[in-house]
């Protein structure tokens, strides 16, 4: 099983195709299996790295509470490890807030940000989300959770698409290693912290961001600026 330690903690990763490398950061409760739909296209054109953040999917299980810096730290030290001096850099949701740290963070080491239905600070309201979120899925089970997590992230239009729902929902229930609760609950508690509100000025490279300005399926619902973008950086 291809992992390596970074910050601390044990990370599962994959590498796919050839080409500039492209680091794809991962959302709330999701792990490398949920890159399935993209890493055809994207593997194509660039080397591309996905790896399961801390406490979900074959990624090391963590007893104490983080932030998402932390997390940020994890990515940027898996880099390390991997010998990726500078990298493109996509995050989706709570990958967002870990990519948008990164590039404040290492700024020299970025050479394109893609920012995919995420944000940058919640507030109150995104705290009392997570707070019941967290309650709810404590109670829930396996497939309730992924049931709750397809309603928040995928359209009322795409529901109509029975097989292609039945695809996603069956590929996510035969995952082998369903995230625990408590991971869930720690990585949702992290998604909460509000960042800065400013840093963004300090990017030294090309950034995307696009999307819905207020949207559900991000960590922590939060409302507020929230950029997508379904594509990688555009190779040279």
């Amino acid at each position: 099983m291809p992992s390596a330690k970074a910050n601390g903690v044990t990370l599962y990763h994959e590498i796919h195709g050839e080409g500039e490398p492209l680091l794809c950061v991962m959302g709330l409760g999701a792990d490398t299996l949920a890159w399935t739909l993209q890493l055809p296209a994207w593997s194509e054109a660039f080397r591309t790295i996905v790896f399961d953040n801390r406490d979900v999917g074959r990624s090391e299980y963590v007893s104490e509470g983080y932030e998402i810096r932390d997390m940020s730290r994890d990515a940027l030290a898996l880099a390390d490890a991997l010998a990726v001096d500078s990298f493109h850099l996509l995050g989706v949701s709570m990958g967002g807030m870990i990519a948008q740290e990164m590039a404040l963070a290492a700024p020299e080491r970025v050479r394109s940000l893609t920012l995919c239905v995420t944000y940058a600070s919640g507030g109150r309201y995104a705290r009392t989300k997570s707070r019941v979120w967290g309650a709810d899925v404590a109670r829930r089970s396996l497939e309730e959770q992924i049931d709750d997590l397809l309603l928040l992230t995928l359209s009322e239009e795409l529901f109509e698409n029975e097989e292609g729902i039945a695809f996603v929902r069956q590929m996510m229930l035969a995952n082998p290693n369903p995230q625990d609760p408590a991971g869930f609950g720690r990585q949702l508690d992290a998604a909460r912290v509000t960042m800065p509100a400013t840093g963004s000025e300090r990017w030294a490279c090309p950034s995307t961001s696009s999307g819905p300005s207020t949207t559900s399926s991000c960590p922590c619902g939060s409302r507020g600026s929230s950029p997508s973008s379904s594509r990688a950086p555009r190779s040279p």
